[in-house]
């Protein structure tokens, strides 16, 4: 089960009277998945070494620690084990044994066995590749890994020490190992980027690399690596590139439902399926029959850039005066008014979506009450989107009185 709340898209920040509160509604996500029908994302941790083994086929180790502390304590918290620990490991005649790194985790937190294979790739310090040979207790790691049944993590990869860590934005693609690159934060100023023969890229939560080629200007990512002097300049050497999707925002210019492509006005052109994610911004799920021409969006695209994991649509916002209320078609009339004192009122017809949040905001105070609050004569304002037969479908409806 994934449980994910979106604050970002959670607060209104709307007046409340003279209480100065924001209204907080949570867009919440929940996906449960059966047992085996979908991977698990690799999971990433930082530790230190405390032992290195090499691997065995026959399982005469079953007393050992698994779970222990820093203090190679057993799994009641009693007891010692054998301290196993060394300056370094062997590897073998022929180079190629497997190795088990015991890594603890710190601050009481126990430590995790790590299978180190011939695939593993190995990043010294300086994000340069390096092997296994190189890899000593006592060393500070940051791995990621598959887990296993047996609750041990197949390493993907081991950076020794501790990388610099960037998120933000490609400024530019990867050509003949160089890059630029804008870390999130106001203030930032882009950095220039290296890459080495050993530089691996992988798309979100995939565990297979790809090629640095597919990184893009607007490409959404994460460095890990190192700074070092490239002549007089400072770069960034990259040891591993985590692959974002790439956001894009703007307006539906055209929508083709036969294929599920979105044509923005000014921007790319991209496709959504089944799995992917489409939501009204502050106000939870929506259905593809709820994407249309004129709607202001934000999209996450994949790596190619084709595929949309993830669609936002703004909403749109209307205010006015409750009249002709419903409450069994839950359907009223919002009168807007008229920038003419003499003009007639606007006439906007509302349909409250069933499950939409309604707020009261009365004496300084915020309720959420049912829709059968609502009366005529009401100031609303009400969040939501328009329909194909010109109802302003209201997600959520804010009154004040």
């Amino acid at each position: 089960m994934r449980l994910d709340i979106d604050a970002k898209k959670s607060i209104l920040i709307h007046p409340a009277g003279k209480s100065g509160k924001c209204i907080f509604r949570p867009v919440v996500f929940v996906d449960v998945h059966r047992a085996g029908e979908r991977e698990e994302c690799p999971q990433e941790f930082s530790g230190t070494i405390r032992r290195i083994e090499e691997e065995e086929d026959d399982d005469d180790d079953e007393d050992e620690d698994h779970d222990g502390d820093e203090d190679d304590e057993d799994d009641d918290g009693h007891g010692d084990v054998e301290d196993r620990r060394s300056s370094g490991h062997d590897d073998g005649e022929d180079g190629d044994d497997d190795l088990e790194l015991v890594i603890g985790l710190g601050r009481d937190r126990g430590s995790v066995r790590v299978e180190i294979e011939s695939d593993t790739a190995i990043f010294g310090a300086d994000a340069l590749p390096g092997n296994a040979a190189s890899l000593k207790v006592d060393d500070r790691v940051l791995v990621r890994g598959e887990t296993e049944r047996d609750g041990e993590i197949e390493a993907i990869w081991v950076i020794q020490g501790e990388p610099k860590d960037l998120r933000g934005t490609f400024q530019s693609g990867v050509a003949e190992g160089r890059f630029t690159f804008l870390p999130d934060g106001d203030g930032q100023s882009a950095v220039s980027g290296r890459t080495t023969e050993g530089t691996l890229a992988f798309p979100e939560c995939e565990d297979d690399p790809v090629a640095l080629s597919i990184i893009a200007l607007g490409t959404r990512g994460r460095i890990l690596g190192a700074e070092v002097l490239d002549g007089d300049e400072t770069v960034l050497r990259a040891a591993v590139i985590d692959i974002g999707p790439s956001r894009v925002r703007g307006t539906i210019e055209a929508l083709d439902r036969l294929v599920n492509r979105i044509d923005l006005k000014d921007g790319p052109s991209f496709r959504y399926d089944g799995d992917t994610a489409i939501v009204l911004v502050g106000d939870g799920s929506l259905s593809e029959d709820d994407l249309q021409v004129g709607q202001a969006i934000a999209a996450d695209l994949d790596a190619e850039r084709s595929r949309a994991s993830k669609i936002a649509v703004e909403p749109e916002v209307e205010e006015g005066i409750v009249d002709l209320f419903d409450p069994q078609r839950r359907t009223f009339i919002l009168l807007e008014p008229s920038p003419a004192p003499e003009a007639p009122a606007a006439e906007v017809a509302v349909v409250v979506a069933r499950g939409a949040t309604v707020l009261l905001i009365e004496d300084d105070e915020i309720h959420q009450v049912d829709l059968s609050a609502l009366q005529n004569g009401d100031e609303a304002a009400i969040f939501g989107l328009r329909t194909d037969d010109g109802m302003f479908k209201a997600r959520t409806v804010v009154i004040r009185r």
